[in-house]
């Protein structure tokens, strides 16, 4: 597969994710994703033109590996307790500061 596939397999992942965020009126969500999908998709094309990151000029290898091969359930609920107690801490650093 070519790189510029993996890229544009992870756009359709942010694609599907925007409109399950609209199902669930999660419409900011829904912006994050769709503008993701759009800037994965453009930067695919740059990709396939120029054989190599347009940004940093370094080439790239021959497999990207998408987020989605490496998450599983608990990966993520893994991630998403530790962004629940920095969200935690957050608060009561902004609650002492006032």
């Amino acid at each position: 597969m070519a790189k510029s596939e993996y890229w544009l397999k992870m756009a359709e992942e942010d694609l599907k994710d925007a409109s399950l965020d609209i199902e669930n009126s999660r419409f900011t969500s829904s912006v994050f994703h769709s503008q993701q999908c759009a800037e994965i998709v453009n930067f695919s094309k740059l990709l396939e033109s120029q054989k190599e990151s347009p940004r940093y000029g370094w080439e790239t290898v021959d497999k990207i590996i998408m987020p989605s091969e490496i998450y599983d359930a608990n990966k993520a609920g893994a991630l998403f307790d530790n962004a629940k107690e920095v969200m935690e801490l957050g608060r009561k650093f902004l609650k002492g500061s006032k």
